[in-house]
């Protein structure tokens, strides 16, 4: 399951900041938009980073959950800025091809 979330999201143009047994998180560079919303033309830019784990469901089968940010000045303890996305929609394409290599 590990690996077919790291080619999902490689393909995707993301980076593979971290990698455990039932969690991963991933980095890419914010567009245009992303930089001038997100005040990352002034900052060291605007990151979108998503973090995907699997969880159990009372049925005992697993089930993604995905939470996706954008991050300023992402890893830094001190200037680190998140803010949440919550518009699901942009990451279908994502769970979608990762679901469809699980089954």
């Amino acid at each position: 399951m590990g690996e077919a979330a790291v080619d999902v999201f490689k393909r995707a143009g993301y980076e593979v900041k971290r990698v455990g047994k039932l969690d991963w998180e991933f980095l890419r560079r914010g567009g245009g938009v992303d930089q001038a919303i997100y005040g990352g033309l002034v900052s060291g830019g605007v990151w979108e980073r998503v973090r995907v784990r699997i969880v159990a469901t009372s049925a005992f089968e697993p089930r993604l959950e995905l939470r996706a940010e954008k991050v300023r000045s992402p890893g830094d303890q001190v200037f680190e800025e998140a803010h949440r996305i919550t518009n699901p929609k942009r990451y279908q394409a994502q769970v979608a091809a990762l679901n469809a290599r699980l089954k």
